[in-house]
């Protein structure tokens, strides 16, 4: 047979008892603690079709997946910020910083089948087009699309 004995006093006892009664209240809202109604995929999802709408596209269901922009431009970046540029926008101070990449497929475009990508950093987009996912395709600038613009492409 094994004996504890333990030798305390009233204020020991008392903390002991706060210290636990602590515990519970941490643990209870922990397991009751809402989650967030939206998810953050679903709310990065509803935000980039926004985004596109205000520009005058319609998208579909997109995937967010997170990318990381090389720490230095190579002469593939340099063509890309070009179209960027036309748009208003500039990756390269987002060189070796890791984004959210979206991806949308675009139901309304002229030329048939396209997808946007948005690029987007700390909830700003900072960069995207819109291209053919079709060999020897087309790759747009985030524009406002207007009925007979050309935006700048690249090949």
């Amino acid at each position: 047979m094994f004996v504890f004995s333990l030798k305390t006093s009233k204020r020991q006892m008392a903390w002991a008892v706060v210290c636990v009664l602590l515990l519970i209240a941490i643990l209870l809202t922990l397991a009751l603690w809402p989650e967030t109604t939206p998810t953050a995929a679903a709310a990065e999802n509803d935000s980039g079709k926004a985004f596109l709408a205000a520009l005058g596209y319609t998208a579909g269901d997109g995937e967010v997946r997170e990318v990381r922009l090389p720490d230095t431009a190579d002469a593939t970046l340099t063509t890309y910020n070009a179209l960027q540029k036309t748009a208003g926008m500039d990756l390269s101070a987002y060189c070796g910083k890791t984004v959210r990449l979206c991806t949308y497929t675009v139901t309304d475009h002229p030329a048939g089948e396209a997808v946007a990508h948005l690029y987007v950093y700390k909830d700003r987009v900072v960069g995207g087009d819109i291209s053919s996912p079709t060999a020897g395709g087309f790759c747009e600038a985030l524009l406002p699309r207007a009925a007979g613009v050309t935006h700048g492409t690249t090949g």
